[in-house]
């Protein structure tokens, strides 16, 4: 997650200060904040939490406020999944815990959703499409590894 989180701050950083074009940073935001939505998905199917109640109890697009730039929302996750690290990584597994960082995280997708103009229901068809693709027999290490993009 923080790998990912990663790279949507370094795409919001392209978009803001590199050039990058409206357009193609859109693309490559539903490309990185879908694969966040992965390991969301990853986490509820292994804490038994169930993925469109994290989403649901996540700020609505209506309490998104339009003065925050991507940047923000795009930082916000890359801190929470930091702090989420931490948390796990330092044995607390309190489910209420992870629970309220997984929800603030989804919260922070869901406003660059709202920021870029695509749906939730759009970026997990997508993602989805991703990774049939990359992984048309399942998941394997060295599909992972070196990527063989169709």
């Amino acid at each position: 997650m923080i790998g990912e989180a990663g790279e949507v701050v370094d795409i919001v950083k392209k978009m803001t200060y590199m050039g990058m074009t409206d357009e193609m940073g859109r693309e490559k935001l539903i490309d990185e904040i879908g694969d966040c939505c992965w390991y969301i998905a990853e986490w509820c199917t292994g804490s038994g939490n169930d993925m469109q109640a994290i989403f649901d109890r996540a700020a609505n697009a209506s309490s998104i406020n339009d003065r925050y730039s991507l940047a923000i929302y795009a930082v916000d996750i890359a801190e929470i999944a930091c702090e989420l690290w931490e948390e796990i990584d330092a044995g607390m597994v309190d489910n209420d815990i992870l629970f309220a960082d997984v929800r603030t995280i989804a919260a922070g997708i869901k406003a660059i959703c709202y920021k870029i103009n695509v749906t939730m229901e759009e970026v997990l068809a997508h993602n989805i499409e991703k990774l049939r693709k990359r992984y048309p027999e399942g998941f394997s290490a060295d599909r992972s590894n070196v990527r063989y993009e169709q």
